[in-house]
């Protein structure tokens, strides 16, 4: 993801209302939501589109529930660390909480949820993600200049290793050469 793409969030609840004020509240910043109206549509999306820095996701949906859907979201591995916020009705049940959290929750917001919180949690935990992106590709680009300047300093002594081995048998040459020299010289002073 470059800087000037806009941010992709998967917005994931069964009722269309919820979806549609997602979609109004985060609308006027460089996102583009994308919308599943179940924990299945959700998967189904997962598995075409894998760019996405953030989901919003429904606790309570038929079928098959919010943490259900995140537990089956953390099986892709390249899906495992995209922050999850997980939207619902009541916090009153602190292993609902817990749950949420151990299945990879990195925040939960109550429904009504209110607007300039959710936009300031979605812009900061955005953020976040595409700076530790940013630096995932520059640790990767360093480890590939990396390789490659040991491939090239392999390559260098190679051919420095030539080079010595080429000078010795200049050397030994050389003296072979001086050797008949002078035992030329010998000869011609004999006569």
């Amino acid at each position: 993801m470059k800087a000037n793409d806009p941010v992709k969030i998967l917005l994931v609840d069964d009722l269309p209302e919820n979806l549609f004020a997602l979609e109004l509240i985060l609308s006027n910043k460089n996102y583009k939501c994308v919308k599943a109206n179940s924990g299945n549509k959700a998967l189904k999306i997962l598995l075409h589109e894998q760019d996405f820095t953030l989901i919003l996701m429904d606790v309570q949906m038929p079928e098959m529930d919010g943490f259900e859907t995140v537990e089956l979201i953390r099986e892709i591995e390249t899906l495992k660390h995209v922050p999850i916020i997980f939207l619902t009705a009541s916090m009153d049940n602190t292993k609902q909480i817990d749950r949420g959290y151990q299945t990879g929750a990195v925040d939960y917001m109550i429904k009504p949820l209110n607007p300039e919180i959710l936009k300031a949690k979605v812009a900061a935990i955005a953020d976040l993600y595409l700076k530790t992106n940013e630096l995932i590709v520059q640790n990767e680009e360093k480890e590939k200049r990396a390789a490659e300047l040991i491939i090239a300093n392999k390559e260098l002594a190679f051919q420095n290793e030539e080079k010595e081995k080429r000078a010795a048998e200049l050397i030994i040459a050389n003296k072979e050469l001086v050797f008949q020299n002078e035992e030329k010289e010998k000869r011609a002073a004999e006569l």
